[in-house]
């Protein structure tokens, strides 16, 4: 469900209650940059990006 909306980017993912996540982002997989942190929830979590580099970009979600 990841997609582009005009300058931005966004996805969802699945949280849990209690645990803390960051989205970190990447041009080259080796450099990770934390983007947000979110406290996780029982609903569907949406990351939304603004204004995302028009280059090729990497997300992941991790729990610390």
């Amino acid at each position: 469900n990841a997609r582009r909306i005009g300058a931005d980017f966004e996805f969802n993912f699945q949280t849990q209650p209690g645990r803390s996540y960051r989205v970190l982002g990447s041009t080259n997989l080796s450099n990770w940059t934390t983007l947000q942190t979110l406290n996780g929830s029982t609903n569907t979590t949406t990351f939304r990006q603004t204004n995302a580099p028009p280059a090729r970009n990497f997300y992941r979600v991790v729990t610390p």
